[in-house]
């Protein structure tokens, strides 16, 4: 006896990409966190430093449980760059 399993003839994935971003700059020196999803569907904060005059710089990605918890990654970030003198750039 044969069994066929029934299969959707197109399938369609549909991704919310959401993305948010602040820079910080002191000097010569910058600061980025972004916030984002990858393509699971994690949310991801990256962060990313270095000199405005190099091509050397740093990145570190951090994986949150959820959307509130990178959230507040990027918060901790945001009070940490304010208390080391850095101002919010567009």
């Amino acid at each position: 006896m044969t069994s066929h399993a029934s299969f959707p003839t197109r399938v369609r994935y549909h991704r919310i990409r959401f993305e948010m971003s602040n820079r910080w700059q002191k000097g010569n020196r910058y600061y980025v966190a972004e916030l984002r999803q990858d393509l699971f569907g994690a949310w991801l904060v990256r962060r990313t430093w270095g000199s405005i005059h190099s091509h050397r710089g740093h990145s570190i990605t951090l994986s949150a449980d959820d959307y509130e918890h990178a959230l507040k990654l990027l918060h901790a970030v945001e009070k940490r760059r304010k208390t080391r003198g850095y101002t919010q750039t567009a």
